[in-house]
């Protein structure tokens, strides 16, 4: 159970790194979460979309380095916003690149936990 939206955070940047997205995640998204870009593009709908764009995401790189930093949150009462900094340095195609973004989750605490209900996804800021 994610008894905060920083563990939140936590334990879906960690599910995804160690390479158990598929299996951890699915339980971590509320069933109508969506993710955005930085211009507000919906680039995923539904828990199952936001969950794939993960798996995929990880499938394609091999992580080096992640850091999450500079945590801000938000609350009011079961919802909170959470506004992140990361550093990624992973290997793709053979070439080591280095990432820094920010994150914005917007979370929602039910029974079972804290959950995402919508995420921007700010790389390269």
């Amino acid at each position: 159970m994610t008894e905060s939206p920083e563990e939140l955070v936590r334990a879906i940047n960690e599910a995804w790194i160690e390479g158990r997205a598929a299996k951890a995640l699915p339980e971590l998204f509320l069933p109508d979460a969506v993710i955005v870009g930085p211009d507000m593009t919906r680039l995923a709908e539904g828990r199952a979309a936001c969950v794939k764009s993960y798996v995929e995401f990880a499938a394609g790189l091999d992580m080096v380095d992640f850091e999450e930093f500079d945590h801000r949150v938000d609350s009011f009462g079961p919802a909170a916003v959470v506004d992140y900094a990361y550093r990624a340095r992973y290997r793709r195609d053979g070439e080591e690149l280095t990432d820094f973004g920010r994150d914005v989750v917007m979370a929602v605490a039910t029974e079972a936990g804290w959950r995402v209900a919508w995420r921007m996804a700010r790389p390269d800021l």
